[in-house]
């Protein structure tokens, strides 16, 4: 269930824009920039997005993500994207300090309509933890931030002057986590409200130079991107408990900490294993003539308990689904 921001209800969709089959992932051709000079404008060759020659130059999107494997194109909703017509798709590693041309896999027949301008940049990096406040480490804050905030910030301004002078599209993904806070998600809450906010200021700079910013903030769909399973999860509350202070395991105890441990557990198997809402957000940012500025790929309840806990008083809301 998609829910695009700005329409009356939960769900809906706006009809004038396609994208409805996910399987095929037709992409509309947009119209090419008018060639300029002019600072911020896109340069002359242009970055349209649509082909029509059999060996087309095709339109560059760069899709960031991290270096481990469980990431990248690892990420199935990756894999559908890179097959869709018409578009040009070059993962890319957090690691990358700058933006460097060819870039990977942009060989032979396969280039950019031109280099000197890049249509679009998904923002996919990501890792997640769990554990309350007195059980994550100084480390494990640093190592989620790292990724999923300096890297979306990094990886943006390397981008950013080609994306400009195309007048192109960032998207980056954030979560329902990045409007709403939960327990024991401290370190990733913390980096998705972080790219909210960079998302905004972004968008209003980028504005006035064409350049259309917009943010995927999807719900539960930890079962589809294989971050946890049991094991994995047992082994990082095993890494957890060991390293805790003396203190801290005498005040809350073994029972308290495996309790937490079991709602993580809960959490995980419940998401959603369909990921092709995610995939139709991120798709319709890149390439709708009008996207909009935030997607909420979820089922009703997050939704729900989303603009509950965004819109109606904290003690209120807390009591609802906190305490």
């Amino acid at each position: 269930m998609i829910k695009w921001e700005g329409e009356a209800g939960p769900g809906s969709r706006r009809q004038e824009d396609p994208l409805e089959d996910i399987s095929a992932l037709r992409l509309q051709a947009l119209q090419s920039p008018r060639p300029t000079n002019e600072p911020g404008r896109p340069c002359k060759q242009g970055c349209p997005l649509g082909a029509a020659s059999p060996n087309p130059a095709l339109p560059l999107i760069s899709w960031v993500h991290w270096s481990r494997p469980l990431q990248g194109l690892g990420f199935p909703g990756c894999k559908v994207v890179a097959k869709a017509p018409g578009i040009l798709l070059a993962p890319v590693s957090t690691e990358s300090t700058e933006a460097i041309y060819p870039l990977p896999g942009l060989t032979g027949n396969v280039q950019p309509r031109c280099t000197q301008c890049m249509w679009g940049l998904v923002n996919n990096a990501g890792i997640s933890t769990f554990g309350e406040v007195e059980f994550t480490s100084m480390e494990t804050y640093k190592e989620v931030a790292e990724v999923n905030l300096w890297g979306t910030v990094q990886m943006t301004k390397a981008f950013l002057p080609l994306i400009r002078r195309a007048r192109g599209r960032i998207v980056n993904i954030s979560s329902m986590l990045g409007r709403m806070a939960n327990p024991a998600r401290s370190p990733y809450c913390i980096t998705k409200f972080g790219v909210e906010a960079f998302s905004d200021c972004l968008r209003y700079e980028m504005y006035p130079l064409g350049v259309k910013v917009s943010v995927v903030e999807p719900g539960n769909f930890i079962a589809a991107t294989s971050l946890y399973n049991p094991e994995r999860i047992q082994a990082i509350a095993d890494k957890m408990w060991d390293e805790l202070p003396e203190v801290v395991r005498k005040d809350y105890g073994r029972k308290y900490f495996d309790e937490k441990i079991a709602r993580m557990q809960a959490y995980c198997n419940s998401g959603s294993t369909d990921i092709s809402p995610v995939v139709s957000a991120v798709t319709h940012a890149l390439t709708s003539r009008s996207p909009y500025t935030r997607y909420h790929p979820m089922d009703y309840y997050w939704w729900l308990r989303m603009q509950i806990m965004t819109h109606l008083p904290g003690a209120l809301s807390d009591r609802i689904y906190i305490h």
